[in-house]
């Protein structure tokens, strides 16, 4: 027991000698759950999920549920969608939200069941507004090439959730897709 204590008391002078103030004070920074961890928090529980595709003069609706949960001691949000489309055909998606402590912006990374692409996006939170907008790129099918996408995340309040999809330059944007989330419960 007291060589468990004497290595503890040596590692944290090692650790005290080895670093620098401002060394020690990032990696508390990097290393410590903070305001931008919590932020994730609002995303936990059940949803009920309606989707608008929107492609050519078409728009097709999807329906089904989101599951959120943080992970990684709370580190990672873990959003898991198993939607039913219009034409019955099952298809699942996740989404990895989290925050990156050296480049000071949060990530969206979006897996599905229906292609083999990830799609990672870097990110801000509009406090004013209470909006995350994730920025990155997505593949244009038609013309085989990758685009620019955007991805809004805003709460028009407390149990809703309003996901768009965005391809296409800032002056030029085309609305991919919208998602309506409402809140079935809230996990603790």
């Amino acid at each position: 027991m007291w060589q468990k204590i004497i290595f503890s008391f040596a590692v944290l002078i090692i650790v005290n000698f080895a670093y620098s103030q401002s060394e020690i004070e990032f990696f508390e920074d990097y290393f410590t759950l903070n305001t931008k961890n919590e932020l994730l928090s609002q995303f936990v529980g059940n949803w009920k999920v309606n989707i608008a595709y929107f492609g050519g003069n078409q728009e097709e609706n999807a329906q089904g549920q989101m599951d959120a949960k943080l992970i990684f001691y709370y580190r990672i949000l873990e959003m898991n969608f198993k939607i039913q489309s219009s034409v019955g055909l099952p298809f699942e998606m996740k989404y990895l939200i989290g925050y990156d402590g050296i480049s000071k912006k949060f990530f969206l990374i979006i897996l599905n069941s229906l292609t083999n692409e990830v799609q990672i996006l870097k990110g801000i939170y509009k406090d004013k507004t209470k909006e995350f907008i994730f920025n990155g790129t997505t593949v244009d099918t038609k013309q085989k090439k990758r685009v620019p996408l955007t991805m809004k995340f805003l709460f028009e309040r407390d149990n809703k959730l309003i996901v768009e999809a965005l391809s296409g330059e800032a002056n030029k944007e085309k609305l991919i897709s919208k998602s309506m989330l409402i809140r079935l419960n809230k996990e603790e």
